[in-house]
């Protein structure tokens, strides 16, 4: 898939897109299905760093199939 180089701008900041919104979410399914399938019968924890992990951590539990739980921890 190739990806056409985007560019997003704020007041400050220039940023290259560098990976596809379309693989992300490919790339955070994946990942539930083999936690899902390597925690079966467990209970993993999942810990997210704030700020920004947020929404990832958010994404990923939808993508996980089994029991699990979730803490957010920040430093700083």
């Amino acid at each position: 898939m190739s990806l056409e180089m985007k560019e997003i701008k704020t007041d400050q900041h220039r940023f290259t897109v560098m990976i596809s919104e379309e693989q992300i979410r490919a790339a955070v399914q994946k990942l539930g299905k083999q936690i899902s399938k390597d925690y079966d019968a467990k209970n993993p924890i999942l810990v997210g760093v704030l700020n920004g992990s947020f929404l990832f951590v958010a994404d990923l539990v939808r993508e996980i199939s089994i029991e699990c739980e979730i803490d957010f921890l920040k430093i700083g």
